[in-house]
């Protein structure tokens, strides 16, 4: 079911680690446990996103990219990698992700 309100992009810098957060600012890095918060993204973002739209994340290798990854193939999505950044501790990527059918790209 589509939402009343739809979107051609949505742009998300979800936390990527695993566990529940301690503090209000911990929220920023940690999605909880088995990564609650992206799962809820990827479950329910594709449902605001317009005929066409995407979904562009940024991901971290600091976390499990291939296993978030997953989390938006699971959901109906299929994925392209945009652009990747190597800095001295961890790789960025940014990765654009549609519903299925709506481009060609990749699946995990």
């Amino acid at each position: 079911m589509k939402s009343s309100e739809s979107f051609d992009y949505i742009i998300t810098n979800p936390p990527f680690y695993e566990g529940e957060p301690a503090s209000r600012e911990e929220y920023a890095w940690k999605g909880g446990a088995d990564s609650r918060f992206l799962r809820t993204i990827a479950r329910e973002a594709p449902k605001f996103l317009r005929t066409g739209g995407c979904i562009l994340c940024v991901l971290s290798s600091d976390g499990d990219v291939d296993a978030q990854l997953q989390l938006f193939v699971e959901a109906g999505c299929t994925w392209s990698l945009l652009a990747s950044k190597r800095f001295p501790f961890e790789r960025i990527y940014v990765v654009k992700l549609s519903p299925a059918g709506d481009n060609e790209s990749h699946e995990a």
